[in-house]
């Protein structure tokens, strides 16, 4: 319930910055903690012939941070399990800077781009209390 406040507080204060679609969640964490995006997609898709991206987007600055099991960005790591539809990201020592914004889990077919799969998740980064800076 903490976490929810935290999270209200967040949007108060810094607005959303993005349009969500249904399915789409917004996660908060504390800057400098570890936090875990969850993509899940049809087990049925395992088997195609297909790659899977996490994209950043930040201050309309998009980058690819990890493609397939390969992460791009240090503090990024990729869990894939195919069967169970699953392709997560954690990201280490969350910061303000390089983490608060959207980030998009996509699984992409092989050949002709087709989009299978796409699930947005707006990232929070919450920061500390300090002195206001004139």
């Amino acid at each position: 319930m903490a976490n929810m406040g935290r999270l209200a507080l967040a949007l108060a204060i810094f607005g959303s910055g993005c349009a969500l679609g249904a399915g789409d969640t917004v996660k908060d964490v504390l800057e400098g903690e570890d936090v875990v995006l969850q993509c899940r997609f049809s087990p049925a898709l395992a088997d195609s012939r297909a790659t899977l991206y996490w994209i950043r987007n930040i201050n309309d600055q998009h980058d690819n941070v990890a493609i397939g099991e390969t992460p791009f960005s240090t503090g990024y790591t990729v869990q894939h399990e195919p069967a169970p539809g699953r392709y997560d990201l954690r990201i280490r020592n969350a910061s303000y800077e390089r983490d608060n914004g959207d980030f998009e889990c996509r699984k992409v077919e092989f050949g002709t781009g087709t989009k299978l799969h796409s699930s947005m998740i707006q990232l929070v980064v919450l920061l500390p209390p300090s002195q206001p800076i004139l």
